[in-house]
């Protein structure tokens, strides 16, 4: 079950027609909320029991959008096949980019509240959640995780065949361009598992686009903190992703690149399913690759 940070969904009365309404509330999940943003604080307060900061402003025009987002609102573009989204820009057409909305719903049909949650998420920064197993949790990485990653990878024998993180205005940055292109474009990337019962981090695991000798290709890869090894996390976690794409990513080929003194990681490759492919040089490393097939 995800946990809804999103409240509802705030228009301006001034942007839609009574038919533009009636064609919106059919579009959108029935139980999700749909406010008018009032003249002021005062009358919003009268009006709704939320903060206007938990709703996600839908916007037909980049001027509404842009005083949203002066509000620090989340915003979302609004546009249907007879009415593009007006972005007061000369290149504005059905389904063009816009400079001033990131995320734009061009309605053909239905909209999932699932969407929904996820464009707020997105510019609230706070993370997806992945996926649960027995006793682990999966999510995005959150830039308030950072102390605890680096209290992670402190550890000894963490990890032996690990790229260490970078100092920490380096890492910062890094994280917040890949939580922003990783996750925000391909919605998928390395993310962090937590154990079910205490909360703590306990490693990380998931899928990376990578390229190998000029190919791209998508990897798995995994990491357990050394006080949780020897007791099947990393086979319930990485089973459980490879269960995730198969539902929900439909990538249709897997990489594990292990190096060959690593033979706990190709254990577990073979124990996921995955099957030797080649034996190749990458970054002066000796890597054996392993492939796992989404049939």
């Amino acid at each position: 079950m995800i946990e809804k940070y999103l409240k509802g969904l705030l228009i301006g009365d001034w942007e839609w027609t009574r038919a533009e309404l009636v064609e919106l509330r059919g579009a959108i999940p029935p139980e999700m909320p749909v406010f008018s943003m009032p003249e002021s604080m005062e009358q919003w307060q009268q009006r709704s029991p939320y903060r206007p900061q938990e709703l996600l402003f839908l916007g037909r025009t980049g001027k509404s959008i842009q005083i949203a987002t002066e509000g620090h609102l989340a915003v979302l573009g609004y546009e249907t096949k007879g009415t593009p989204f007006d972005s007061g820009k000369e290149s504005t057409g059905f389904g063009a980019k816009s400079p001033v909305v990131k995320y734009l719903w061009i309605n053909t049909g239905e909209i999932e509240e699932e969407y929904l949650e996820r464009v707020y998420r997105r510019q609230k920064g706070i993370p997806w959640d992945i996926l649960e197993t027995e006793r682990c949790v999966v999510r995005e990485l959150a830039m308030t995780d950072l102390d605890a990653l680096y209290e992670m990878y402190g550890k000894e024998n963490f990890g032996e065949f690990l790229e260490p993180l970078f100092d920490r205005e380096k890492e910062e940055e890094y994280q917040k361009a890949y939580i922003e292109n990783m996750y925000g474009y391909y919605e998928y990337g390395m993310w962090l598992v937590f154990h079910k019962d205490t909360g703590e981090l306990m490693g990380r695991a998931g899928l990376e686009p990578k390229e190998v000798q000029g190919e791209s290709q998508v990897e798995l890869g995994y990491v357990i903190s050394p006080e949780y090894r020897g007791q099947g996390y990393a086979t319930e976690v990485c089973e459980a992703i490879l269960l995730y794409n198969r539902n929900k990513l439909f990538i249709e080929d897997v990489y594990c690149m292990i190096e060959r003194d690593n033979t706990l990681s190709i254990r577990l490759a073979e124990k996921l399913g995955f099957v030797y492919q080649d034996r190749l040089t990458e970054k002066g490393i000796l890597w054996e690759r392993y492939h796992w097939s989404n049939h």
